[in-house]
């Protein structure tokens, strides 16, 4: 559920296994999969409480750390066969939490949200960890790892194939009170004017729908290195967690505007929203929110 953001990506080669430092890692993470069940969750609560001391040990956390280590053992793993990895990463915060037209936030908490992606060389395939923090709260309230294969069928057009799974902890509203996991594919022409996208989703788990989404892009050149950058969507829900037999269509429209900055080897992105919920079956509401991202 991440914002579309431009950040600066790191090249390098993680050829881990073939240093000593690296062999004791993958030792520590082959032990780690073979203790036992109980154990495993006595461990992983306390790394969990290690990188995150204010959250609960929520086992359907435990349960998603697991998979990101296997994750990166994968990357590690893929190191030592020469494949090259462009990592990319940012922190922010906003004022509101606006997905697809509901509010994720309903009670105006301060959100922190990290992400991480990994590019995999020219393979086209990438992979996404995206979380939401409730700072005032002290809780974890999402985390979602995405798996993506993107790819040009034929000139000027991208395609992208993917998977997502929806890890939710106290998200405070009623829709959202079960993880779910969706496929999607996306046809976008990223070389062309406003860069248009439409993108599928289709949602197999607790949302149980199809949501459809169509963006543009654009940027103005301001200064030398600085662009004011412009990103729209309008989206259509056909049934994705919605109530049985509630009414469908155009659901819910997003302007953002973003003013990234680079200082170094680090960019600074200050960023206004302004979302409007379109749909009686999620609720007639407009929101401007805004925030700032770090990213490197």
């Amino acid at each position: 559920m991440e914002l579309s953001l431009r950040r600066n990506r790191v090249n390098c080669h993680l050829p881990l296994l073939q240093t000593k430092g690296g062999r004791t890692l993958f030792y520590f993470i082959s032990e780690l999969m073979n203790i036992n069940q109980k154990k495993q969750e006595i461990l992983w609560k306390r790394i969990i409480y290690l990188f995150f001391p204010l959250c609960d040990n929520n086992l359907r956390l435990v349960t998603t750390m697991k998979k990101l280590t296997v994750i990166f053992l994968l990357v590690v793993l893929l190191g030592t066969c020469g494949i090259f990895a462009s990592l990319e990463f940012y922190i922010g915060a906003s004022s509101y939490y606006i997905w697809r037209g509901f509010d994720l936030n309903p009670i105006n908490e301060l959100m922190i949200n990290p992400y991480a992606n990994i590019i995999l060389s020219d393979t086209g395939f990438s992979i996404t960890a995206w979380g939401s923090y409730a700072l005032d709260k002290k809780e974890m309230r999402e985390l979602d790892l995405t798996l993506t294969f993107a790819f040009n069928p034929i000139r000027r057009l991208l395609v992208k194939l993917g998977y997502t799974e929806y890890r939710f902890f106290n998200i405070p509203n009623h829709f959202f009170k079960s993880d779910s996991r969706e496929f999607f594919i996306s046809f976008g022409l990223p070389w062309t004017l406003f860069q248009p996208e439409v993108v599928t989703y289709y949602d197999f788990g607790a949302g149980n729908g199809l949501y459809f989404q169509f963006k543009l892009r654009h940027a103005i050149s301001l200064l030398k290195h600085i662009n004011l950058e412009f990103y729209s969507a309008l989206g259509y829900n056909a049934g994705q967690w919605l109530p049985a037999g509630a009414k469908t269509g155009f659901s819910d429209f997003n302007f953002t505007a973003m003013l990234p900055i680079k200082l170094g080897k680090i960019y600074v992105i200050p960023f206004a929203s302004y979302s409007a919920t379109l749909l009686d079956s999620i609720g007639d509401s407009r929101y401007f929110w805004y925030g700032i991202t770090f990213g490197y």
